[in-house]
């Protein structure tokens, strides 16, 4: 039988054969038992497929909604992903629309759980594949990404393509509890204790290693305290009472029938200590070492629970008396205490590594590594899968599949030779299709979605200027943008609410207007004008400022903020960084909020528990110490399954890894796009094709929609370039499909031997893991784990098994649990409360598989044991359950429990009939009125000093759980350790008080499973001191005997009504509350509607409402006026129960130091008070001082900031603050002198250093490139390539190219210079032999009337055209447009058109002109000039008539040549990059250099700006030089550099010529200034007298250099020469060589500095300094490395005056 069917099996009319589980008799052999066991296991997972594929086909054919009750169906699959598991094997990542579940919370969802079993088809269901769910990521499911493992038909996987899409249906039978089962039924060959489970015997033997004398002790059960206390087990006569142990009779019973009776069952009715028995037999069997005296070694005790929280439970009740031996498998375990026990940790032991045979671990390396090869070999093969359908192959990727003829007509010499580069994308016009482009568009677009969604908001104080905004990091731009979209969304509520109020038909229009624009903000980033309300002046000035600092295109005004936010994330790989960076991040806060520490069973902890779902550990988790590869911890063999649910690694960057293998970026994207769940199914933005080429979504739109051409036809073909389009792609995806036949048949072998290899590594692995529970005493597992790893357990060899909550697992995973040794049973549970619960309704009720093997066995009389006495619930309570346990007795501690405080009686079953709700997406339901009202009788036993870990509310449905945790999450902080469950997933669990809510209440009254008298059992058998339910108990009555008995009971007891009666603790008073509301009106804080009225220890009365909580006051805080009194007899401001501390009532005081009196608080002495009063002293300048007194008393007096009119040293005068210093402070009048470029300067005087260096020129160029287009470039420097759209053209297409300035491709058409009397030969690109046809047309025009044109040209029709018609006119140069417009109107209207007549019509812009004039007109169109001819009255080019087609394709061939020496000259090698950051590193520690960091961000830098930061550079090393300079020979003079390095500092995208060259001469005329201040200066000190010529000279050099005018070269030359006949007449008067020594240095470091300056432009400052001083590299090299360590002393200098 397979395990996974065929589709013939799922569509199939016929019924499956299935028979029923014999719950009474015998089978009749192995074969039959196993037979019915399999088949009714396999049709309960397959049903739901199977009606739930049928209910799919039938809403397709009657076009309805499908129908999801037993399949879920996922649309618009794709595969995205291969992955490789070492636990799991080969996956895949999918992609489905996941827009349907936008408001599904997936981390509470029971959809898509690991293990699930999925379907696929892309043909309806025609054909499927099945799957199962390998791993669970919740943030991936929210986009949409799913890792599945296919587990059949991989070749439909294989040959799928890029552009199918797949429907998924997801089961709702968790398949993973029936694989290993069904498996390991198809592998049984005999079943241990046959005689009782197959043939039902009821003579019950012992067990086979029992000896019949041996004895037990049993002293761990006497009341008294033995040493030792042995029995004969056998001899029941020989065993002590029930009242001499510590266990009552049906306890001690039960005991005694577990160790005797190689099978026992124990049942254990709610209470009665099942568990508590089963440990008891545990200690005796482990302190006996019954397995080490029967079998000779320490061989384990098999331990199984049905649920992971069982396990833990009994396998912490064993740690209490076994520290030692015992071995938890599955990582499904969420005990702090076993972890140490856990499997895995356990395989860290190194001893058992030595122990592993060598063979072994060789072994297992061995696999290890042919499995790395393999996989290697899969995803290179998957990787070429996807490139076959997403990129255009070359010739070489589709040799084997071409034929040669075909090669050779595609690589036809003429054709080759023109066009050169990748023929295969030439001959498809796709040289365009450009997958890069296509995903950074798709990303951008996504990028702006996500952007648009965030919620993590930071307010923009921090952007103050335009450098703060360059250095906010990119997730802090997003946070701020949030924060405006916040305020915007604020607004948008506010006015929503306001027109809410007042509908009317024009208020309707703004709510829809306003709710466009809510929905804008989720869709991409907002205009600037949107956004500019909710951000100051200050901060949008600072974003504008950024932007253009950091970019160096232009920016649309409507685009700074979005030009903001994606500045630093331009690549494609940058985008998909930060679209993942940011998904993380907002999925991660969705999946934590509002959950605080309401302890709420999710329905995916439900699912978890409930079913069978262990994840026992892999083998495969194995860690092999010896094993010399660097390879993540291979496997979990034994794993919990669920473990396998959450991704622990990055997927999306193992994609990277797999780029760096198989050097395929841009498939490597694509899958990073895919994971992430970005739309590729957008068109570009081309709105037409090319030439010869198209976008990408255009060529991959025609390859996925044609049909390949079949081997015939392609064989037929031989001249590749006469094919059309549409066939040349129908070639095409035949070569391509051979391919990928290969590929396909390569990939299905290699995943074969993939899985072959896995296994026998799993095997291998296993030895360790056999070794560890081989030695373990106590072995735990859950039944799923046990199935799943039942060859380990056959070879470990439990001989005892120990089965907890027996009675609720299916019979099949018992039956599999069971080894060949196993030669003791012992099943203990209880089948009148929880049974299995299969998963088609049918099959439990009408084949009896909800029957366990445990109920079956005591249905056939099988000797068993249940236990009488319950020590849990309270009388009151256990009443209940006499309806379901007639001989159920009370333990004497349940009689002492306190009453539940606040409420008339410690049960009440409240009756209501509102109605229950449907659950979206699940067949759950809730119940509105029963969750408030729940939750507001939990907080009213919380307000009565209940702990919230005493209190579980238990709900019949998951939806209901979901329902009362969204009504609990509302009030924070109450309702913390509130344990909110399902019932279902409460059994063995109890708690103080229990709160039920039954849900079900319709008018069909149904009530589900509510009717099952086993769950009735469960729900009402979980608390031990209080007892409330509410449901529609009339209704549960009429389809329920136990109902209709229950609520008889509660009748008799008067605990039963329509409201509950709640007692007032402090008044006695009773109040009744019928609906949740009353809770907040009746009983508001837990008490009655009286006032408390209590005296407080502070002595005021309580002024609360009567409260429950808190009754002695001891912790309440008295909100009343406090009555004490400072010394000062004020009394005190606070409330009661707050400290007093200081006195802050403000008192008169007068203040010593400046004799006022002022206002200060009364605690605070005088002399530590700052007085608040204005100064109003007058200061120096006259004017009144505005500080505050106490301030400026202590301070100073502040700056003062009155404004007065200043004159600087320019004589400028400014109406400037008065605290201004025009000897300091620069002049802040525009500079307004006429730049060399003919543009005003747009800096300040000051700013331009009084017209010595003026700033570059901001305006734009406007100077014609070579296409015509003007230059939008800074003016001054060199022209870049065009950055408009391109216009070429032909008859053809158009130019796809976005920049004018790229070359365009050529066209490779046919001419289309075609008509009746000439043909022409050559390519559209290439010149016309033949010369144009100059015959009149004379066909019928489109309007029916005769064409006016030339033949081949397009028709004219003059009589409907006229309006077009235009004269043109080159006599009225000098007139105003309006008059010649209005000149050529009129005389085009009465200009006579004969028949004679030639027109000639401008294809594109339609306008009709004589043949004669636009002949003469296109003949003096810049004959010699590059750009397009253009229309004689619009700016139209003139493209597409044959008649200028020859001179079109002269000044294009011209245009291109000029394009190519613009392009080279604006490139920037990577070489001169580097070594402009190694010129940074020189001199950025002096100042500021390359401030938009654009060469740290790799961003591209033509040679305008890399000029501009290599003279930069240069300057700020020059600078430098002369501040060191001035420091050491005049630092007694003072010098503020400020100012020279901002000027440097500002200098950032383009070089001008003027710039450069003043910025050279400024620092030239530092140098001599430097030079002849130096002189004086030693002249002066050498007291001798100089000669008047050398005095005047000096004088007058000195004089000119104060003046701070700007130097020209005539002016420096005369300098130096004066500085030269200084120099000699100083080195001629030196007294000492010492003298001449400062007067050298000085000459050699200006001369230093003199060389860097005057070296060539196109030199870069590193490569200056390597030729001519190279001991400065070596200098500032070091200093480059201790920057961080020392401080700029430059700093200190900021505040010197100029001398200079």
């Amino acid at each position: 039988m397979a395990l996974f069917p065929d589709t013939e099996e799922l569509v199939a009319s016929i019924e499956p054969f299935l028979r029923a589980n014999k719950t009474k008799g015998a089978y009749r052999d192995l074969a039959h038992y196993l037979d019915i066991q399999s088949r009714l296991m396999k049709e309960d997972y397959l049903s739901p497929i199977r009606t739930g594929l049928k209910n799919f086909k039938l809403a397709l054919q009657n076009n309805t909604n499908v129908k999801e009750d037993d399949l879920r169906f996922y649309y618009n699959v794709k595969i995205a992903k291969i992955s490789f598991e070492s636990d799991q094997g080969i996956t895949h990542f999918v992609h489905f629309d996941n827009s349907p579940f936008k408001e599904l919370d997936w981390e509470y969802s029971k959809r898509l759980m690991f293990g699930s079993l999925l379907v696929f088809s892309n043909d309806n269901f025609e054909s499927t594949i099945f799957a199962t769910v390998a791993y669970r990521d919740v943030e991936k499911l929210q986009r949409g990404i799913l890792q599945v493992m296919f587990q059949n038909n991989l070749e439909k996987v294989f040959t799928s393509s890029e552009n199918d899409t797949f429907i998924m249906a997801e089961t709702t039978a968790y398949f993973e509890s029936y694989r290993y089962v069904l498996e390991g039924l198809q592998e049984m060959e005999a079943i241990p204790l046959e005689r009782y489970i197959i043939s039902c015997m009821r003579e019950i033997y012992p067990p086979r290693y029992l000896q019949e004398n041996m004895r037990y002790n049993i002293a761990s059960i006497m009341k008294n305290v033995y040493d030792s206390y042995p029995v004969p087990v056998l001899k029941d006569t020989e065993w002590p009472s029930a009242d001499s142990t510590s266990l009552n009779d049906s306890q001690l019973e039960a005991l005694k029938l577990a160790l005797s009776n190689e099978i026992a069952i124990i049942q254990g009715p709610p209470g009665t200590g099942k568990t508590y028995v089963g440990l008891k037999i545990m200690r005796i069997i482990l302190e006996n070492k019954v397995m080490k005296k029967a079998f000779g070694s320490r061989g384990p005790i098999l331990v199984v629970c049905y649920t992971n929280h069982a396990l833990d439970q009994f396998l912490e009740g064993i740690l209490d008396f076994c520290q030692t031996g015992i071995v938890r498998v599955g990582g499904g375990s969420s005990s702090p205490q076993l972890e140490n026990f856990n499997l895995k940790q356990l395989r860290q032991n190194r001893s058992l590594s030595r122990k592993i045979p060598a063979r072994i671990n060789e072994a297992i390396k061995s696999f290890r590594r042919q499995l790395k090869a393999v996989s290697t070999a899969i995803n290179r093969h998957w990787q070429e899968t996807l490139r076959l359908e997403t990129t255009i192959l070359n010739v070489k990727d589709l040799e084997e599949e071409m034929s040669e003829k075909h090669k050779e007509s595609l690589m036809d010499p003429r054709r080759e030779t023109d066009i050169g580069g990748h023929i295969m994308s030439k001959w498809l016009k796709a040289s365009n299709a450009n997958m890069d482009n296509f995903l950074n568009k798709a990303a951008i677009k996504h990028l702006g979605k996500v952007i648009a969604k965030g919620d993590n908001i930071q307010n923009d104080s921090s952007l103050n200027n335009k450098k703060s905004a360059a250095r906010t990091d990119f997730q802090t731009r997003v946070k701020i943008y949030n924060y405006w979209i916040k305020k915007y969304e604020t607004d948008i509520e506010e006015k929503v609410d306001k027109l809410l109020s007042d509908v009317t038909p024009m208020n309707e229009r703004k709510l829809q207007e306003l709710m466009a624009l809510k929905d804008e903000i989720s869709n991409d980033i907002l205009r600037d004008d949107i956004l500019q309300p909710y951000m100051s002046d200050k901060v949008y000035e600072s974003i504008r400022g950024c932007v253009k600092l950091e970019s160096k295109e232009e920016t649309k005004e409507s685009s700074y903020v979005r030009n903001w936010l994606l500045n630093r994330v331009t690549r494609t790989d940058q985008l998909l960084d930060a679209i993942e960076q940011l998904t993380v991040k907002m999925s991660g806060g969705k999946q934590q909020r509002g959950r605080g520490r309401i302890f709420a069973d999710t329905e995916t902890a439900i699912h978890e528990n409930r079913w069978v779902i262990d994840d026992s550990d892999d083998a495969d988790a194995n860690t092999d110490e010896s094993s010399d590869e660097n390879e993540e911890d291979e496997g979990r063999a034994m794993d919990d399954l669920d473990d396998g649910g959450t991704l622990k690694m990055s997927d999306i960057k193992e994609l990277e890894n797999s780029y760096k293998q198989f050097q395929d970026r841009e498939i490597v994207m694509l899958q990073r796009a895919k994971m992430l769940g970005i739309d590729l199914t957008v068109e570009d933005d081309e709105q037409w094709q090319t030439a010869n080429t198209m976008s990408y979504s255009k060529v991959f739109g025609l390859y996925h929609n044609a049909e390949a051409f079949t081997e015939q036809e392609a064989s037929s073909v031989t001249d590749l370039w006469n094919l059309q389009l549409r066939d040349r792609y129908r070639l095409y995806k035949y070569w391509v499909l051979e391919r990928k036949q290969k590929l396909t048949r390569r990939l299905t072998d290699l995943t074969e031997e993939y899985k072959i290899i896995s296994k026998l590594k799993k095997k291998a692995l296993s030895f360790k893991d056999i070794e560890i529970l081989k030695r373990a005493r106590v072995i735990g597992m859950t039944t799923t784990g046990a199935a799943k790893q039942r060859e380990v357990l056959r070879d470990v060899g439990c001989h005892i098994i120990v089965v907890e909550e027996a009675a609720e697992v299916l019979e099949a995973h018992i039956v599999t649990t069971l080894n060949r040794n196993c030669q003791h049973l012992i099943l203990i549970g209880d089948h009148q409360q929880l049974r299995p619960s299969p998963t088609v309704h049918k099959l439990a009720v009408d084949y009896d598989l909800e029957i366990s093997l445990f109920e079956r066995l005591i249905k056939n009389n099988i000797p068993h044991v249940t236990l009488t006495e319950q020590h849990r619930m309270r009388p009151e309570i256990s009443t209940y359950l006499q309806h379901i346990y007639p001989n159920l007795q009370d333990h004497f501690s349940v009689f002492k429990y306190d009453n539940v405080r606040g409420v008339n009686s410690n049960v009440f079953f409240l009756q209501h009939e509102y109605k229950e709700s449907e659950v979206d997406d699940t067949t759950s339901k809730a119940n509105i009125h029963e969750a408030r009202f729940l939750t507001g009788l939990c907080k009213y036993f919380i307000q009565h000093e209940y702990l919230g870990s005493q209190i579980t509310v238990l709900a019949a449905y998951s939806g209901q759980v979901t329902s009362i945790r969204n009504e609990m999450e509302k009030e924070e902080g109450i309702y913390d350790n509130v344990r909110v469950t399902s019932i279902d997933n409460y059994q063995g669990e109890e708690n103080d008080i229990i709160l039920i809510s039954l849900v079900r209440s319709n008018e069909l009254n149904e009530v589900g499973f509510l009717k099952t008298d086993n769950r009735v059992c469960v729900a009402l058998s979980r608390a031990k001191m209080g007892l409330f339910v509410i449901g529609n108990f009339q209704q549960l009555a009429l389809k329920s005997t136990l109902w209709r008995n229950i609520v008889h009971t509660a009748k008799e007891d008067h605990v039963f009504g329509v409201g509950m009666k709640m007692v007032c603790r402090n008044h006695n008073h009773i109040t009744y509350i019928v609906n949740p509301e009353d809770f907040a009106k009746e009983v508001p804080e837990g008490g009655c509607l009286r006032p408390c009225e209590a005296t407080l220890p502070c002595g005021h009365t309580c002024t609360r409402l009567c409260h429950s909580s808190d009754p002695n006051h001891e912790t309440s805080k008295c909100t009343q006026p406090c009555l004490k009194v400072c010394p000062q007899g004020h009394p005190c401001q606070k409330d009661c129960y707050r400290e007093c501390g200081y006195c802050e009532v403000r008192v008169v005081k007068e203040i010593p130091l400046c004799g006022h009196k002022d206002q200060v608080p009364c605690y605070l002495d005088v002399d530590d008070v700052l007085c608040s009063r204005s100064c109003g002293t007058t200061m120096a300048c006259g004017h009144i001082c505005r500080g505050q007194c106490g301030v400026c008393m202590s301070k100073g007096h502040q700056p003062c900031l009155e404004k007065v009119d200043k004159v600087w040293h320019c004589t400028h005068r400014n109406n400037v603050e008065c605290c201004t210093d025009t000897s300091t402070d620069p002049c802040p009048t525009k500079c307004s002198m006429r730049l060399d470029c003919g543009h005003k300067c747009k800096g300040t005087c000051g700013g331009c250093l009084s017209g010595r260096v003026h700033r570059a020129c901001a305006e734009k160029c406007k100077q014609p490139l070579p296409c015509g287009h003007p230059c939008e470039g800074l003016c001054g420097v060199i022209c870049a390539p065009c950055r408009s759209r391109c216009l070429t053209s032909c008859r053809h297409a158009s130019c796809a190219k976005t920049n004018c300035g790229d070359p365009c491709d050529p066209c490779m058409e046919n001419c289309a210079m075609v008509c009746q009397h000439r043909k022409c030969a050559a390519l559209c690109m290439d010149e016309c032999a033949e010369p144009p046809c100059s015959k009149m047309c004379g066909k019928p025009a489109p309007c029916k009337h005769k064409c006016m044109s030339l033949c081949g040209e397009i028709c004219v029709c003059y009589q409907c055209e006229k309006e077009n018609f235009h004269l043109i006119d080159t006599s009225s140069k000098n007139k105003p447009k309006w008059m010649v417009a209005h000149e050529k109107q009129e005389r085009a209207k009465k200009f006579e058109v004969d028949k004679e007549t030639v027109l000639m019509k401008i294809p594109k812009c339609k306008h009709i002109f004589t043949l004669a004039q636009l002949d003469r007109y296109i003949e003096s169109f810049e004959p010699t000039d590059t750009s397009f001819l253009r229309c004689p009255v619009c700016p139209t080019p003139v493209q597409g008539i044959s008649r200028y087609e020859n001179i079109n394709r002269q000044r294009a061939e011209r245009r291109e040549n000029m394009k190519e020496e613009i392009i080279q000259n604006s490139r920037v090698s990577d070489k001169k990059i580097s070594r402009l950051i190694k010129s940074k590193l020189v001199v950025e520690r002096f100042c500021t250099v390359d401030e938009g960091e654009f060469l740290s961000r790799n961003s591209e830098i033509d040679s305008n700006h890399a000029l501009a930061l290599s003279m930069q550079m240069r300057f700020a090393f020059a600078l430098s030089k002369v501040y060191s300079i001035h420091r050491s020979f005049n630092q007694d003079i003072d010098f503020k550099i400020r100012k020279w390095k901002l000027i440097v500092s500002s200098i950032q995208l383009s070089m001008p010529p003027q710039l450069c060259t003043e910025m050279t001469m400024e620092l030239h005329r530092l140098l001599l200034c430097e030079q002849f201040t130096f002189l004086a200066k030693m002249f002066k000190n050498m007291e001798i007298p100089l000669k008047d010529e050398v005095k005047t000279n000096l004088r007058a050099a000195l004089k000119d250099l104060g003046k701070q005018q700007k130097l020209i070269p005539e002016d420096k030359s005369n300098l130096q020469g004066i500085l030269d006949s200084l120099y000699e007449e100083f080195y001629r008067m030196a007294p000492s060589d010492e003298w001449s020594v400062d007067a050298k240095s000085l000459q050699s470091q200006v001369a230093s500095v003199t060389d860097v300056l005057d070296q060539p432009q196109t030199e870069d400052l590193i490569t200056i300094l390597q030729q001519i001083a190279p001991q400065e590299l070596k200098v500032h090299s070091t200093r480059v490395l201790e920057r961080d360590s020392d401080t700029d002393e430059d700093d200190e200098d900021d505040d010197d005056d100029e001398s200079n």
